[in-house]
């Protein structure tokens, strides 16, 4: 779990500095986009992090989340 969300983290900075600013983010991990999407319980372990996006989610671009299967996921296959 904290893998999928630092990816996500990650792959958010890399989108924001590299200039794009209409972003469809997929993640095979609906726990870790709940948090996202949903908040977390501050005594949460993944709270830091699931902050970080949140902070990052309200910069100013176009910002989705997706939930796709891991079969349908290439890029985790």
């Amino acid at each position: 779990m904290n893998a999928d969300l630092l990816a996500i983290n990650f792959g958010m900075i890399l989108c924001w500095n590299l200039g794009h600013r209409t972003i469809v983010r997929e993640s095979n991990s609906k726990i870790a986009l709940d948090l996202i999407m949903n908040g977390e319980d501050p005594p949460h372990p993944y709270a830091p992090v699931v902050q970080k996006i949140e902070a990052l989610c309200h910069q100013a671009w176009s910002l989705s989340f997706i939930h796709t299967y891991r079969e349908g996921n290439k890029c985790a296959g």
